[in-house]
């Protein structure tokens, strides 16, 4: 099966200003634009597979010729982005085992860049997943390890979520060891700065390198 969609929208509307000094020329205009389409496939009993993708333009910009204070402002975003995943997985005896891969591309440019830059960036990552529902003492187990590749800075990261549950009666227990990431937003790495933040193009993804949840 596949599923093909289309979403668009378009803005136009007045900026108050402030409460004692409005700015009936103040304009901002939002237009997106969204494509994306899935399918899903079954290869056998046993085996099946599924892929999904978009492409995302956005623009916004906000202006006012006349304000009534400071100077006049015409400022303007564009972003232009395009993604993908897949997986594949499969049934082996009592456990399931998936596969997947995805990918990310993102392109801005701006009137508030901090920089004269236009920073594109594109992330990837792979994963291995399998679940085990059928364990002793009528115990499920399930594991995940990832790969990702951050594009600005260009950083690899791995990690894992391994959890096992077990059922006694009407209590259900369960226990785990985790690892995860964050990577810097482009807001944080290259828009102009405000008040106490300044961008930073170096700017790091956080990292959870040891976590246990039950």
């Amino acid at each position: 099966r596949a599923t093909l969609g289309l979403s668009g929208e378009h803005v136009g509307r007045g900026l108050p200003g402030r409460s004692f000094a409005p700015s009936p020329q103040a304009r901002q205009q939002l237009t997106q634009a969204r494509v994306f389409a899935s399918g899903a496939r079954n290869m056998s009993a046993v085996s099946s597979g599924r892929a999904s993708g978009y492409v995302h333009y956005y623009r916004a910009s906000f202006l006012d010729p006349a304000p009534p204070f400071g100077d006049p402002f015409d400022d303007g975003t564009t972003l232009i982005g395009a993604g993908g995943e897949s997986s594949f997985s499969r049934s082996l005896g009592r456990g399931t085992l998936e596969f997947g891969t995805a990918a990310k591309h993102v392109r801005v440019e701006s009137t508030v860049l901090s920089t004269l830059e236009t920073p594109t960036r594109t992330d990837l990552g792979a994963w291995l997943s399998g679940a085990y529902l059928d364990g002793p003492l009528g115990t499920a187990w399930t594991g995940a390890i990832r790969l990702d590749h951050s594009g600005l800075p260009a950083q690899w990261f791995g990690s894992h979520d391994v959890r096992v549950q077990a059922t006694l009666g009407t209590l259900t227990i369960h226990a785990g060891h985790k690892s995860s990431f964050s990577p810097p937003t482009l807001g944080d790495q290259f828009f102009r700065e405000g008040v106490r933040v300044e961008p930073n193009p170096d700017l790091r993804a956080e990292r959870v390198p040891s976590e246990w949840v039950g």
